[in-house]
């Protein structure tokens, strides 16, 4: 898949804090991290927001949504096609679902709030290794995805 993502760690400048993104650029991941701050920060200057990128490092919030919804093959970066069309997990959110930057269709570079248990396949080196369709779990092989 040609539309990769990438982690960054973003921070802001002179705070000791910092939070991991995955995106497609340095810039995009700023103005990720910077609209999520800006919910409780609203006076933060764009200026201020740094980015690098990082090694493999997963989003912690993330690992926890994998676990809940007892998905621990769960990555930030791989490929999932939800409702016919491809995207990559970039992340999750409060409601515990994916956040899924979508690379192809109607949706193409948008992220959107995905369930992670509807309508969604995921894949490990383009191979299937869970596939969801309604709410219910269909493995390739018969066996629980490992």
């Amino acid at each position: 898949m040609s539309d990769d993502v990438y982690p960054f760690e973003c921070g802001v400048k002179g705070k000791d804090w910092s939070s991991v993104v995955y995106a497609q650029s340095r810039g995009k991941a700023k103005v990720s991290y910077w609209h999520d701050i800006r919910e409780s920060w609203e006076d933060i200057p764009f200026t201020l927001i740094t980015a690098r990128r990082c090694g493999e490092c997963q989003p912690l919030g993330l690992r926890r949504t994998a676990l809940y919804r007892d998905l621990p093959f769960v990555r930030a970066g791989m490929v999932v096609k939800v409702g016919g069309w491809y995207g990559r997990v970039v992340g999750s959110n409060a409601s515990a679902n994916l956040d899924v930057l979508f690379v192809d269709g109607p949706y193409r570079g948008q992220t959107l709030n995905c369930h992670p248990r509807s309508e969604i396949t995921y894949y490990e080196e383009g191979n299937v290794i869970a596939e969801f369709r309604g709410s219910l779990k269909e493995a390739p092989n018969g066996n629980a995805p490992k």
